[in-house]
């Protein structure tokens, strides 16, 4: 894959994605809440939907909204965070999301590796819970953050 492509898809999005840490239900098996990396690029043209599950996975779901469609692409947990790496260079509105959720799959990952499992599943302690609420909550409020777009004024107006 060319840059010139990736650097059109973090473009894609940049302008039409996000990327969240989904919190799932809690499972009766590890008492534990699931938590998710979530990336999602939803738009009226299909063609680019399937072009993306052709090229990065994912799935695609079609739903239909008065007199047309949406499209939503989505791709989670590892998928996402590679995703995440190959288009990271190019990310320019979103970098710091990008960022956040690399370093959230890197440590769970790393985490889930260390944890045997009670009949497949595994126990989080309650730090690993609270530091992945508190890294959704950040995203979270990454995503809240607006910067004015001011143009570059000169001090003497004249």
């Amino acid at each position: 894959m060319t840059k010139e492509i990736i650097a059109y898809t973090a473009g894609l999005f940049d302008g039409e994605g996000c990327v969240d840490i989904f919190k799932a239900s809690v499972s009766k098996a590890s008492k534990n809440p699931s938590f998710l990396l979530r990336v999602v690029i939803t738009q009226k043209q299909g063609l680019i939907m399937n072009w993306l599950k052709d090229n990065f996975g994912g799935n695609v779901q079609m739903s239909k909204r008065k007199d047309n469609y949406i499209y939503r692409w989505d791709i989670r947990s590892q998928q996402a965070k590679h995703f995440l790496i190959l288009i990271q260079p190019y990310v320019i509105i979103k970098k710091e999301q990008v960022d956040l959720a690399i370093e959230y799959e890197d440590r769970k990952g790393k985490y889930l590796e260390t944890l045997k499992g009670f009949r497949g599943f595994r126990q989080l302690t309650k730090e690993e819970v609270d530091w992945r609420n508190s890294m959704q909550k950040k995203l979270s409020d990454l995503k809240k953050t607006y910067i004015l777009y001011t143009k570059n004024v000169s001090a003497n107006n004249d």
